[in-house]
């Protein structure tokens, strides 16, 4: 909880939302760094650290419109 109080702070200070949005936001952002690092950890790290954590900070970062698009 105190990542997610962390990132709250960020979010609450920077942004001006309302606390119960800028607490979701921040929840959500914490609960996808927290399941991408377990899942990582549990399928024998099948990607490099460093890549790992670009990979979901890009999409963190930028949402959907950062995963790049294979088919059309």
């Amino acid at each position: 909880e105190s990542c997610t109080d962390a990132v709250f702070d960020l979010i609450s200070h920077d942004s001006g939302l309302e606390p119960h949005r800028a607490r979701m936001i921040a929840v959500g952002l914490v609960s996808v760094s927290v399941d991408s690092a377990r899942y990582w950890l549990n399928h024998d790290r099948p990607v490099d650290k460093d890549d790992a954590v670009e990979g979901t900070v890009a999409f963190i970062w930028g949402g959907l419109s950062h995963v790049p698009l294979t088919r059309s």
